[in-house]
């Protein structure tokens, strides 16, 4: 501790006079994110639409993602469906640690195709993009190099749909260019366009060149192939196969006429057309000029319960040929060049899970092999949507199916406890092989104390968990697949019980401490699912038994999304109830539980809101929920606060709490020992109606109900998803947790963020050392006798180094992304051997309200490639 800052600091803010706000403003630090918890495997969440394309080290395969929303298989929140790729070996093996992220903006992106022009990759799309009025289908596209770098900062747009929309698409290269014919739909016609994209990513036809003319019916199975140096455009219209030609600059060459309803794959110079008839799968090789080879076609394997269209690829120097048979599931066949069929019948690629696969694409390497991709369902999960690869030798060997579509588990719903001069952070782990809840301590300014969290429990449809301290114990609760369990822990994260204890039948848990007792609250079906009921019951500190054989009955049905907490020396649950099952209308119900488990049962708060949360001071009770229903489009937050008897002290109308644009969505609230914070979800920076990203807003509110900050201010924003906020206080400190979409490596996944709050600002800025991003947070107010701490930590151990402050900052990419230009102090500090330093100390009068100080610290890291690490800046304003 250096005490000796402050005097320091209290003349660089009389000398430093801004506008002064009413009081310190409320902003976020910076994020620090747990350690541990990286085993790379299998994604959560639904990965489809997969498609792989041989080139460069050996393949790419790319296909439409749904880990923004990993617990569902409906796409409407986050950034929905995203594309991504990786990049396979010969051996079917990723190249790339996590996949490669194409587009992970917001909106829809899905159905990718992929396709070699012999040095680069061109990955295309299909992607929801805002009009005028509403949205509609565009097609985008990015070039991938070898190396797996996308080469195009911002995507080619190839058709921007600002006045029509699409449902289909085809790519193919003709070894240099790249070709993708579409439908486009206006209001009363239908035709089909192409566009080229040259090799330096040149968008040759912008404005498309209309392939076939727009007409009154829709055309179907659209398919595209290039050979000799012309391109084959195929399609089904009015029941009927089509199939034209045209040149390398899309001039009409003519149309091939009596051809097989297949698919049609070249090798540069002809094509391979595949096809069902007379019972079999059928091949034939085909000029450009329309000459089949073998015009019967060779007689592959039986097509009985064939799903879809045989498909073929080149391999260099033979063919493979592959189609999906519901009973065995995908099966290929190899062709020589001479047009020997080596495979009759077909190699079962994974016999063992044939009924879990589909969706199956190949392509042929150079080197006679080939690249098999598909979806994959064979994981225990509530999603269990995988994109698999396996590698097929040039002699028709296979290797091991393994999954492609990887990330770092998903850690979901973090919630922050307060124990013992430590914070408990609980959170859901999920990956396509099922679900962990885990539990990891952390201090006052959100360090991590444990580098790897502790299993609590398994299972493959956990819910979200949350945790209560007593004084000498955590009980942590959730529920798995309709039965409610908890489990204690001392504070040195020990067991204290050998297995979980079965509370009860319910969801939804929540937990809170009288005393040595735990209350946990939950939603109970009765009689069917149409019927939850609030229920609580009591479980014993001191031994995990559960007090209450039958549980306490809070109030009447249709309960959804409990909260407790303690409120003086009973229990206050809160929660939401529907008029009905099926109705999205609720209201926010309440209900006081004392010591014995007695109550009076539940009264109403609000005549209408939903997803309630609940925090209180010694004499307050604060109740923040959303207005409108689950269904509104643009709900707010309101707020009520109750007496320790129970009054109302705004009445069941509430008082609003934060309005703005977009939705403001499941509020959580803490006590800081002298005011409310509240943060919630987030849209009021949607870039579009359909922009389902979220920030993290928070307010500060006074017993007496006064709003501190009109509307809310951002504690945690970016341009990829942040949900779930989740608020603690311990010893002055309040700390907010959310899980942040990462799409950075090695995560591809959600991971659990924490950060302070209040008078201190994180500037972002920072230069990575060998320990990463050294990290800096505040705490404590810019005012006369307020104390005041810094901490550094994830920086070198044992390492000299300095603070550096000022009056201002300015962005300096060079020098640790900002720089004080001109510092009025600075100050040696010194590392542990944690890699963590602190300042602080008690400031002295007089501080001129509205002075400004900005802080940052620099630390020698020989190691590091510069030799030095710098921290995020820091900023204050005094009140």
């Amino acid at each position: 501790m250096l005490p000796r800052l402050f005097e320091p600091v209290r003349l660089l803010c009389a000398l430093t006079l801004l506008s002064a706000p009413a009081m310190a403003q409320l902003s976020g630090g910076e994020s620090k994110f747990l350690p541990g918890d990286d085993l790379i495997g299998a994604a959560a969440g639904l990965q489809d639409q997969p498609q792989v394309a041989a080139g460069g080290p050996g393949a790419l395969a790319v296909w439409s993602d749904l880990r923004s929303e990993p617990l569902t298989t409906f796409s409407g929140n986050a950034t929905v469906r995203d594309i991504f790729a990786v990049r396979l070996d010969p051996a079917g093996l990723p190249l790339d640690p996590t996949p490669i992220p194409i587009s992970t903006t917001f909106g829809e992106q899905r159905e990718p195709q992929v396709a070699w022009n012999g040095e680069n990759w061109l990955v295309v799309w299909r992607d929801q993009s805002p009009t005028q009025s509403f949205f509609a289908d565009g097609i985008l596209a990015v070039r991938v190099s070898p190396d797996g770098v996308v080469l195009d900062e911002s995507p080619l747009v190839l058709h921007a749909f600002e006045t029509s929309s699409s449902s289909m698409f085809a790519l193919a290269t003709s070894g240099t260019d790249w070709m993708v014919a579409y439908q486009g739909t206006t209001s009363t016609e239908t035709g089909i366009f192409g566009v080229r994209v040259a090799a330096d990513g040149t968008v040759v036809d912008p404005a498309g060149v209309e392939l076939v003319p727009g007409t009154f019916f829709l055309f179907f199975n659209l398919g595209l192939a290039s050979a000799g140096g012309e391109y084959l455009l195929t399609y089904t219209a009015s029941g009927a196969p089509i199939a034209k030609r045209y040149s390398s600059n899309l001039a009409a060459l003519g149309t091939l006429n009596n051809l097989p309803a297949g698919s049609f794959a070249s090798d540069g110079s002809q094509y391979m057309v595949t096809w069902i008839e007379g019972g079999q799968v059928r091949a034939s090789t085909m000029s450009t000029t329309g000459v089949l080879a073998v015009p019967a076609g060779l007689a592959l394997g039986s097509s009985a319960s064939v799903t879809g269209s045989p498909h073929a690829s080149w391999a260099g120097g033979q063919w493979w040929v592959y189609w999906r048979n519901v009973l065995l599931g995908p099966l290929a066949v190899r062709i020589t060049s001479t047009g020997q069929v080596l495979d009759p019948g077909g190699i079962a690629l994974d016999t063992p899970n044939e009924n879990s696969i589909d969706q199956v694409d190949l392509t042929g390497r150079t080197d006679g092999g080939a690249q098999v991709v598909w979806r994959d369902r064979r994981a225990a999960t509530f999603v269990p949507d995988d994109i698999y690869g396996q590698a097929l030798g040039a002699d028709g060997s296979t290797t091991v199916p393994a999954p492609i579509s990887l990330a770092a588990p998903a850690q979901l719903f973090p919630d922050l406890t307060v124990g013992s001069g430590q914070v408990l952070t609980t959170f859901l782990d999920a990956t396509s092989a099922g679900m962990r809840l885990m539990a990891q301590r952390i201090d006052e300014f959100g360090t991590a104390i444990d580098l790897q969290p502790i299993e609590v429990a398994t299972g493959v449809n956990l819910s979200p968990p949350d945790a209560a301290w007593n004084g000498s114990a955590f009980l942590i609760v959730w529920a798995d697949n309709g039965q409610t369990f908890g489990r204690r822990y001392d504070a040195a994260m020990v067991a204290l019980d050998a297995q979980p204890i079965a509370i009860d039948a319910g969801h939804s848990p929540d937990v809170a401490a009288v005393g040595d007792d735990f209350l946990v609250v939950y939603a109970q079906f009765v009689s069917s699912i149409q019927f939850a009921f609030p229920r609580a019951k009591r479980v014993d500190g001191p031994t995990g038994a559960v007090l209450d054989a039958t549980p306490i009955a809070l109030g009447n049905s249709f309960a959804r999304r409990p909260e407790v907490t303690a409120f003086g020396n009973r229990w206050l649950a809160v929660w939401q109830r529907n008029v009905s099952h099926d109705n999205p209308a609720a209201v926010v119900t309440a209900a006081f539980i004392a010591a014995d488990g007695s109550t009076a049962g539940e009264f109403v708060v609000s005549f209408t809101g939903g997803q309630p949360t609940v925090a209180a001071s010694d004499s307050v009770a604060l109740v923040a929920w959303r207005t409108g229903t689950d269904s509104s489009s643009n709900p707010d937050l309101a707020f009520g606060r109750l007496a320790l008897d129970g009054s109302l002290l705004d009445g069941t109308s509430g008082k609003n709490l934060a309005t703005a644009p977009g939705q403001q969505v499941w509020p959580s609230a803490t006590w800081t020992g002298s005011q409310f914070v509240v943060a919630w979800e987030d849209k009021r920076e949607a870039a579009s109606f359909f922009d389902q990203r979220t920030d993290v807003y928070g307010i500060r509110v006074l017993e007496d109900g006064t709003l501190v900050d009109s509307g809310g201010v951002p504690l945690h924003t970016g341009l990829d998803p942040i949900t779930a906020p989740s608020l603690a206080t311990i010893d002055g400190h309040s700390l907010l947790a959310t899980a942040d979409l990462r799409f950075d490596e090695p995560y591809q996944s959600y991971r659990a963020a924490l950060r302070t709050i209040g008078p201190w600002e994180g500037l972002g800025g920072g230069l990575a050392g060998t320990q990463g991003l050294p990290v800096l947070d505040g705490a404590g107010a810019l005012a006369a006798g307020s104390s005041v701490e810094l901490r550094l930590s994830s920086a070198r151990a044992s390492s000299p180094g300095a603070w550096v402050l000022g009056p201002a900052a300015v962005p300096t990419p060079l020098f640790g992304g900002l720089l004080i230009p001109q510092p009025v102090i600075v100050l040696p500090l010194s590392t542990d051997a944690l890699g963590q330093a602190t300042i602080g100390g008690t400031l002295n009068p007089p501080i001129l309200s509205g002075a400004q100080l900005v802080l940052q610290a620099w630390i020698l890291d020989p190691v590091a490639v510069q030799g030095f690490a710098a921290s995020n800046g820091l900023s204050s304003l005094a009140p």
